[in-house]
C-alpha cells in the first residue's frame, strides 16, 4: 500500500438524478421532468491550498449521447489557468449492446495507445481485467453480498462492505490496510451505471474495480500507520459537493469539482 489513493479517476464522478443542482462558478437548475442529469466535468486535485491554480492532478470527463463515459483526460502538475492542449494521458471507454462496459483504452497524448483493458462479466458480476502484461489482469470474487476479492498474481485484497452497502475496510494477507466511516449524507461520487469504483481505495499500482459506498466518506484510517484522514466537503446552494479536503497528521489535500447538467435523449 504505497499511499492513499481516494483520489482516482472514476472515484468522483456521479450520475445521479436531481431536482436541482449547480457548479462553484455558474448556477444552474436541471430540470428532472425533462430527464436531466448532473455529472462531474473536471475534476481538480490541489496539494497547495494558498495556490488553488497550481494542480497536482485534473480530470476532464467526457459522456456520451446515453449519459455513459466516454473519455477521461488525466492531466499531471499543471497550471490550470494554462491547460494543455493534448493530455498526456487519457482513458477511452467502449461498451457491449448490453451497454456493459466492454474495455479501456489508456493513450499517450490521446493518440498512441499504451494498453487495452477487457472488462468482463459473468451472471451480471464482474470477473475479470485484462490488458496486455498478464502480470498486471485482476481477477474478481464474489465471496458474499459483503464481501469481495480482487487478486493479482500473488496478492489479494479483501473489500467489506456494511450493510448499508459502504465499504468499510480494505484487507490483504498481513491484515488490514484501511478503514472507512460514513456520516448519513448520499454519496455524490457514485458512479451509478454499475455501483462501481475505479481504484477507489489504496493500493499501488493496481487497477480495479470495487463497490462504492452508499453515503459520504468521513473518516478514513490506514491501520498500518495509524494515520486518520478526516474529510469534510463544501456544497453548493443545492446540496451537490464542490470542494472537499482530505486533512490527515502531516497532509491535506483540497479536492475541486465542476459540475455540468447532462440530459438523456427520449
Amino acid at each position: 500500500m504505497k499511499q492513499f489513493k481516494i483520489f482516482s479517476v472514476l472515484a468522483f464522478i456521479g450520475v445521479t438524478l436531481v431536482s436541482c443542482n449547480s457548479s462553484e462558478n455558474e448556477p444552474y437548475k436541471p430540470d428532472p421532468n425533462k430527464g436531466d442529469y448532473v455529472l462531474i466535468d473536471r475534476m481538480e486535485v490541489i496539494r497547495d491550498i494558498d495556490k488553488e491554480h497550481l494542480v497536482e492532478k485534473m480530470y476532464e470527463i467526457e459522456y456520451n449521447a446515453t449519459l455513459k463515459l466516454k473519455k477521461i483526460k488525466e492531466y499531471t502538475n499543471i497550471d490550470a489557468t494554462a491547460i494543455p492542449g493534448k493530455a498526456p494521458l487519457s482513458y477511452e471507454f467502449e461498451y457491449r449492446e448490453n451497454k456493459t462496459l466492454l474495455s479501456i483504452t489508456s493513450k499517450k497524448d490521446e493518440s498512441i495507445e499504451l494498453d487495452k483493458f477487457t472488462v468482463d462479466f459473468r451472471n451480471d458480476k464482474l470477473e475479470s481485467i485484462k490488458g496486455k502484461d498478464a502480470a498486471k489482469n485482476v481477477k474478481y470474487e464474489f465471496l458474499n453480498s459483503n464481501v469481495v476479492t480482487a487478486t493479482q498474481g500473488s496478492n489479494t485484497y479483501n473489500y467489506e462492505f456494511n450493510s448499508a452497502g459502504n465499504l468499510v475496510s480494505v484487507s490483504d494477507k498481513t491484515g488490514k490496510l484501511f478503514t472507512y466511516e460514513y456520516g448519513m449524507g448520499y454519496n455524490p461520487f457514485v458512479y451509478s451505471e454499475y455501483n462501481l469504483l475505479f481504484d477507489y481505495v489504496p493500493g499501488g499500482e493496481l487497477i480495479r474495480f470495487v463497490f462504492s459506498s452508499k453515503n459520504d466518506m468521513k473518516v478514513a484510517r490506514n491501520e498500518k500507520t495509524g494515520e486518520v484522514f478526516n474529510i469534510t466537503y463544501k456544497l453548493d446552494g443545492f446540496g451537490y459537493p464542490i470542494r472537499m479536503e482530505v486533512v490527515g497528521k502531516s497532509s491535506k489535500t483540497l479536492v475541486k469539482f465542476k459540475n455540468g447538467i447532462k440530459r438523456r435523449p427520449e
